[in-house]
């Protein structure tokens, strides 16, 4: 795991949040990374699952908590192959490789908009 540093936090500041991670060699056709990112704040916890070929994931703005409170997202990844797919033609993921260590991170959503002033 390489950025962002394990507690890292994050502000509405950051439109942007990277993750990335070293390389566990070349992949070859059919294979990926699984990044699973958890928000682990809410009562119920938010799992977002996504599949790239690439060492860094964006995590989209719309997985961003949309309240003030600050939000501790946890995430890894795991090295997967493609072994067919589904019945809607999607591809089936089963792991290839040993997950990577669990880090978290904090990111706030919204702001509190003050009194307008006149």
């Amino acid at each position: 795991m390489l950025l962002p540093a394990d507690g890292a936090a994050f502000t509405l500041a950051n439109d942007v949040v990277t993750l990335q991670w070293a390389s566990v060699g070349t992949l070859r056709d059919g294979e990926a990374y699984q990044v699973v990112i958890e928000d682990v704040t809410a009562s119920q916890t938010t799992r977002l699952t996504d599949y790239v070929t690439d060492t860094k994931y964006i995590v989209p703005t719309s997985f961003r908590p949309s309240d003030t409170v600050a939000h501790v997202l946890r995430w890894w990844v795991i090295p997967v192959r493609q072994s067919g797919v589904d019945d809607e033609g999607k591809p089936i993921w089963v792991s290839s490789g040993a997950s990577s260590e669990k880090r978290v991170f904090t990111w706030a959503g919204i702001t509190v908009q003050g009194t307008p002033k006149p």
